[in-house]
This record gives structure tokens, C-alpha cells and sequence, in this order.
């Protein structure tokens, strides 16, 4: 790439950038990952019906409607990267999945969980798309792939945080 990206990546340190661009990549595992083994007692919270086969058929749908977003989202944000820049589409995507996150909070019907879900995962995407986009800026391509491997790693491993963090805490 050209001489200015160079300077920025020795300035910063690439270890520290692909942490970071790392970390952008983290909400979208999180938010699959942290809600899956609460589905019965989200499903209860609900009132979703008795039947288990019913109930776990509804919480799936909300599974389902999350990835749907991501894949959504994917078509919203790259053409909003390239025209607008990183910023102001990271920060919107960031804004939306808080919000929704919080509104998940509140919500007393499957209907409302399940378009909760496709609209955070909207948001969740941002992270992810904007992160890739940043390493295709600042790297080589051979430089790019070991980003973006790095990057991958960060996220598969962050998964295993709340297990980690659970682990330290005293009871």
C-alpha cells in the first residue's frame, strides 16, 4: 500500500491494532454465545409456550433472526464503509447494538425478542465488516491475511472470556 499506512502501522505497533481490530470483531460470538445456554429460562421469562419442542422451536427463531442480521448487515454496511469512511458507520453499528441490547432488557414477548435479536445483530456486524475493512487499508495483502488471521483468533478466543472471568470469580 502506499507509504502513509506504513507509517501508521509501525507508529501504533501492529500487535496493539490487531487487538483492537480484534476486539471490534468480539459482538457478534458474544451475543450468540452468552444468551444459547439461557434459552429455557429467557423462554420462561417470555412466556413462551410449555411444550419443550414448542418452546425450543421459538428461541431458536430468535438464533435464526440473528443471523439473518448478520448477513444484513453485511449488505448495509459495506457500501456505508466505502462511502462514508470507518467512524461514522462503526459508530452508529455500535449504537444500535447497544440499544437493542438494552431494549432486550425490557421486552415481555417472543415477537419483540426475535426483532430485537435480527436489530442487534444489525448492529453487531458493524464491528466485524469494519474491522476487515480497516486491514485491507493499512496492510499488505500478505501482511492482511496474517491481520486477519490474528483477528480470528482474538475472536474465537474471546469466547471463552466469560468462562475464564467465571472461573477467577470467588464465591
Amino acid at each position: 500500500m502506499a507509504g502513509g499506512s506504513e507509517v501508521i502501522i509501525r507508529s501504533r505497533g501492529t500487535s496493539q491494532i490487531i487487538l483492537i481490530l480484534g476486539a471490534l470483531t468480539t459482538f457478534a460470538p458474544f451475543a450468540t454465545d452468552m444468551y444459547r445456554s439461557s434459552f429455557p429460562s429467557i423462554a420462561h421469562r417470555l412466556g413462551c409456550s410449555v411444550g419443550q419442542v414448542q418452546m425450543q422451536m421459538q428461541m431458536q427463531m430468535s438464533l435464526s433472526a440473528f443471523f439473518l442480521g448478520l448477513a444484513l448487515g453485511q449488505l448495509f454496511y459495506g457500501p456505508l464503509i466505502d462511502r462514508y469512511g470507518r467512524r461514522v458507520p462503526f459508530l452508529c453499528g455500535v449504537l444500535l447494538f447497544a440499544s437493542s441490547s438494552l431494549a432486550l432488557l425490557l421486552v415481555h414477548d417472543i415477537g419483540s425478542f426475535v426483532a430485537l435479536r435480527l436489530v442487534q445483530a444489525v448492529g453487531g456486524c458493524a464491528g466485524m465488516l469494519v474491522s476487515r475493512a480497516i486491514i485491507q487499508d493499512l496492510f499488505e495483502p500478505r501482511e492482511a491475511a496474517r491481520a486477519l488471521h490474528n483477528t480470528l483468533r482474538i475472536r474465537c478466543w474471546a469466547r471463552y472470556a466469560p468462562v475464564a472471568y467465571w472461573r477467577v470469580l470467588p464465591c
